[in-house]
């Protein structure tokens, strides 16, 4: 692996240096995209995991045109030439900003810069004897803290350890192992030779497809890891493609997103009926309203599809589930009734709980 990293350094010589991040047109992520990986106590497709870490930096869904896969990719291969001197990790709370010195206009920062703040090393070391002391952590502290995790998180994923994606040996509840592992001996001790080398071989073809920007090589190398993640380690009860690709059409979806909008065009047309009296109007309203509904079921469908329960075990679901439950009951008991009054009310209950849930 060593000479493989080796042979990526030499590609990336080509390059001019500190370009910024790079859009490579033709890379195919979407067999990336369902690499499974172990992170934060479950399985998830890559998907999810480069989502959740560009959203925790970023703030931002993306960054300059790039999806989240591709984000973290280019961290782990391209950090030096395209990311370290690129302000992307985003502080905005202006007060901690003038506490560690930065320029408080200026909302994203680059992780040369937060490396080389002295300040900010100052108060993590202060913030760390308090946590040894246990001395409760007062609300400036969370905000420092939270500023170097997220520069943390970007070195944890240039160095691979994040990228928790070679399935464990001894059984799929095991600790999986990350691609850092592959420098080191933890591989090799779990698995043969021959093993180590199929996955050094697929990784490879990653990384130098990646510095050539060789979209045809990257393709079939991003294809190749799938056939020795899921099937060449011979690791029982690997996630199928098919749960994989639910939780990211979860992901791309966003079915919550779009049951507010309908109850909003719901609550906006039973308004107006209230007011006016014109029953076309509720009677868009009421379609709106069944529709937002509907595009609800459908997400709490493919939540459960994903984590294989009821989704309703923190808060939340218990918002986007308390939220259903209402509307369900406006339906059914304006229904009975026949007061618009009813399903408007609810809707608003509804918009309220999907944007804050949204959020």
């Amino acid at each position: 692996m060593k000479a493989i990293l080796a042979l990526f350094l030499v590609l990336c010589g080509f390059l001019q240096a500190d370009e910024g991040p790079q859009v490579r047109p033709g890379f195919d992520w979407g067999a990336v995209s369902l690499y499974a990986i172990q992170d934060r106590g479950r399985l998830k497709p890559f998907d999810t995991f480069a989502r959740e870490s560009v959203q925790f930096v970023t703030g931002k869904a993306g960054w300059k045109g790039l999806q989240p896969s591709e984000m973290i990719f280019g961290w782990l291969i391209a950090f030096e030439k395209e990311w370290d001197k690129e302000p992307f990790i985003k502080v905005g709370h202006k007060p901690l900003k003038k506490l560690l010195g930065m320029n408080e206009d200026t909302s994203f920062f680059s992780p040369a810069e937060l490396r080389a703040n002295e300040a900010l090393k100052i108060h993590v070391r202060e913030i760390s004897q308090k946590q040894r002391r246990g001395e409760t952590l007062n609300d400036m502290d969370k905000k420092i803290l939270n500023v170097q995790n997220q520069r943390l998180l970007v070195e944890a994923t240039v160095s691979g350890q994040t990228l928790t994606i070679l399935p464990a040996p001894e059984g799929i509840n095991g600790s999986w192992l990350s691609l850092a592992s592959l420098t080191d001996r933890t591989a090799g001790e779990k698995y043969s030779p021959e093993l180590v080398a199929k996955v050094r071989a697929a990784v490879g073809g990653l990384l130098e497809s990646f510095g050539k920007s060789d979209a045809a090589g990257w393709n079939q190398a991003a294809a190749q890891l799938t056939t020795v993640l899921s099937t060449d380690l011979g690791v029982t009860g690997y996630p199928s493609a098919s749960s994989l690709k639910w939780e990211r059409a979860y992901n791309h979806l966003r079915p919550f997103r779009w049951s507010w909008v309908g109850y909003l065009i719901a609550f906006i047309f039973l308004t107006v009926f209230l007011v006016t009296g014109r029953k076309q109007l509720q009677w868009v309203g009421i379609a709106s309203l069944v529709a937002g509904f509907l595009i609800h079921t459908f997400g709490f469908i493919l939540r459960i599809c994903v984590s294989g329960r009821p989704p309703v075990t923190n808060m939340y679901e218990s918002v986007i589930w308390v939220s259903w439950g209402c509307v369900l009951f406006a339906l059914l008991i304006g229904g009975s009734y026949k007061k618009a009054i009813i399903p408007a009310a609810a809707s608003v209950f509804a918009i309220v709980a999907l944007i804050l849930a949204d959020t």
